[in-house]
């Protein structure tokens, strides 16, 4: 008993010591405040910061919305441990196709904080096992999704499981229990705001700082590289579903004459489009470019899609050793001025292929793109021009006995060697009058597909003139009215010929050109820069048919265009007598009217009692029945040639044409 006293006396703290341990081990989140797992319980549709869902579809959310969210310390009992009162590590996860968590994705963020993208984790305090994102209704402590992974109502339909979801662990273990899992969610990108630039060889973030990290790689003079653009929302998502996602973006490099870009705009498709640049010119070697990127589909039509800019260094263009095989970069030379139409004979067209290298025995290297024509908007921005070229495509090779860098040049037109030809025996032509710029886009060899170069600007002047376009508004008018009328001297091409003479001359009628004394007959017009003159002219005071010619003072083989103007005081009436009364005995009535078809017209006068005065009757096709503009007299005579007497009569108007008969009446007074 004393032996065994004395060694439990001896024994008896290591003994309660290992008890302790043992019950430590036994059940450790109990021991110490550590829980057995964490609840993050989204709050309830329709509350404060509501989580919303539809059906049996998971949560659905919009980029940028601020929620409720519950985290709390569980026992194993599933009851609130509420002795833990510690920091927990919130952090956002994708499903991988087989289900489990991946790595974590950036897009969450506490609605208070300074920066609130690029962050897949927070940390966040427990009180009595619980912590709760927008308690209290504080729009400043709610949690903030920002990553979206499909486009707005739509789900994923393979599995109907949301794409993200949130886990909780111990800042000492992130990976490791006690955890918690939050149900799965998906979020939807919310509306285009903005365009995005991604360089090589950045990769593409969403809900990241900029929406592209990574160092961008510097790019080699000749060596086509890819910039993909997208069109995001607020927080870098790409638009997936939205009218703009096939917005037209445009291109423009900070140096166009040393960066070809190709395309140089273009349509989106499922809001991307990717456009490739080429450094062209040693200008730039050793120096920084910039290419911008703008929504003109939104931005002409007063939306607000945010432009994107990226910059690349070109990197030096010497040092470093040859390869063994090089097929070096293009090169465009285009003369300064041309005719439209007219062979660029005087100063051709040269294609150069620079710093090639191919070795004797591996084969000759074909060469081959399109030409496109492309005018400046402003500076740097190229859109498609007007016009066609003549010769629109390249195809030649190069022989493989080049051991050294050399270039070669390929001339369109001129050359009896079909290997500098380009492909084609044929001169460059263009036949619109306008500034433009060529761009060479290359498809061959596959080491410089979607390489480009461009040159210019080539000012193209119209030809010789060969013709005249000529109108007048409006071609109907009353008396002493004020129309227009517009001369275009031309080419065979339709461009307008600037700085000539146009002749207006009437033929016919009283009309006034130039709005000069009355009488001017004749007027001398210059064309404008487009090739365009115009005059207003004043109509007579009486009801005719004028005629106009138009010519050319200077190309007399030119034929003249008539026009033709009908002055009357019908207005929108069929028939008119004027004047009313009318003093028969000076000067004789005056009837018009207007036919739609060749007619046979019957013009019969009445007395107020209806009886006939005076009648006479037009054939199809003569003075009074013609179709158009008609003009008789009356001298105030009836049927057995006497002066009638003052009054009231009757016009009455029967005109028949392809077995129709209409008719129509007025009434004028007579006085002597």
């Amino acid at each position: 008993m004393s032996d065994g006293y004395v060694c439990s006396e001896k024994l008896s703290v290591p003994w309660l010591f290992s008890i302790f341990f043992a019950l430590h081990l036994a059940f450790p989140f109990h021991s110490f405040g550590v829980p057995d797992h964490f609840d993050l319980t989204p709050a309830p549709q329709g509350s404060f910061g509501g989580w919303t869902k539809s059906g049996n579809h998971p949560y659905s959310i919009f980029a940028g919305s601020c929620l409720n969210l519950t985290v709390e310390a569980k026992n194993v009992d599933g009851t609130i441990d509420a002795t833990f009162n510690g920091d927990v590590l919130i952090q956002q996860f994708s499903f991988n196709v087989s289900g489990p968590l991946t790595d974590p994705v950036v897009g969450i963020s506490k609605a208070s904080a300074a920066d609130r993208l690029g962050k897949s984790s927070m940390t966040v305090t427990l009180a009595n096992g619980v912590y709760t994102f927008g308690a209290g209704n504080s729009l400043s402590t709610q949690i903030c999704l920002f990553r979206a992974t499909q486009a707005p109502q739509d789900y994923n339909g393979a599995t109907n499981r949301g794409d993200l979801a949130l886990r909780a662990n111990l800042p000492s273990n992130p990976n490791g229990d006690p955890a918690g899992i939050s149900p799965d969610y998906t979020v939807w990108h919310s509306s285009p705001k903005q365009m995005l630039m991604v360089p090589p060889i950045q990769g593409y973030v969403p809900a990241s700082v900029q929406g592209a990290t990574g160092t961008i790689s510097n790019q080699t003079i000749g060596v086509p590289f890819r910039i993909a653009t997208k069109l995001t929302d607020s927080y870098w998502n790409q638009i997936l579903k939205d009218p703009r996602t096939s917005d037209t973006v445009r291109f423009k490099t900070s140096n166009p004459t040393a960066i070809s870009l190709n395309p140089t705009q273009g349509a989106m498709v499922d809001g991307k489009i990717d456009v490739t640049a080429t450094a062209i010119s040693s200008g730039v070697c050793g120096s920084s470019i910039t290419v911008d990127a703008e929504d003109i589909t939104a931005n002409t039509n007063n939306g607000s899609i945010r432009a994107a800019s990226t910059t690349i260094f070109i990197s030096s263009c010497t040092g470093g050793i040859p390869p063994t095989q090089n097929e070096g970069f293009f090169q465009l030379s285009v003369p300064g001025q041309v005719i439209a139409g007219q062979n660029w004979s005087s100063t051709k067209m040269v294609i150069t292929v620079k710093n090639v290298t191919i070795p004797n025995g591996s084969g000759d290297l074909q060469y081959q793109g399109q030409l496109i024509p492309l005018v400046a908007t402003s500076p740097g921005v190229f859109i498609p021009a007007s016009g066609n070229l003549g010769v629109a495509a390249f195809d030649f090779s190069v022989d493989d006995n080049a051991a050294d860098p050399k270039d070669f040049p390929c001339t369109l037109g001129g050359s009896t060697d079909p290997d500098e030809r380009c492909g084609s025996s044929s001169y460059q032509t263009y036949n619109v009058a306008e500034v433009i710029y060529v761009q060479l886009i290359a498809s061959a060899p596959a080491a410089l597909a979607g390489a480009s170069a461009i040159a210019g600007p080539i000012q193209v002047f119209p030809g010789a003139a060969s013709g005249i376009v000529a109108s007048v508004s409006p071609s109907v008018m009353g008396p002493l009215s004020i129309a227009q009328i517009s001369g275009f001297l031309q080419d065979q091409f339709g461009n307008g010929i600037p700085n000539e003479t146009l002749i207006l001359e009437v033929l016919q009628g009283s009309l006034d050109v130039g709005l000069g004394a009355v009488g001017n007959r004749i007027s001398f017009l210059t064309t404008n820069t487009q090739g365009n003159a115009t005059v207003n002219f004043l109509s007579g005071s009486i009801s005719e048919d004028v005629k106009v010619r138009v010519s050319a003072q200077n190309f007399p083989a030119i034929t003249p265009i008539d026009l033709s103007i009908t002055v009357t005081l019908l207005g929108g009436k069929i028939v008119a007598a004027y004047p009313s009364p009318v003093k028969i005995t000076q000067r004789p009535l005056t009837i018009e009217y207007i036919l739609d078809d060749n007619s046979e017209v019957e013009v019969l006068i009445t007395d107020v009692f209806g009886q006939e005065v005076w009648k006479t009757t037009y054939p199809p096709g003569s003075a009074g029945g013609a179709s158009g503009f008609n003009v008789v007299k009356w001298d105030g005579r009836n049927g057995i040639g006497r002066t009638v007497a003052s009054g009231v009569y009757g016009l009455h108007l029967k005109m028949t044409a392809r077995g129709q008969t209409k008719e129509v009446k007025t009434r004028f007074g007579v006085v002597k």
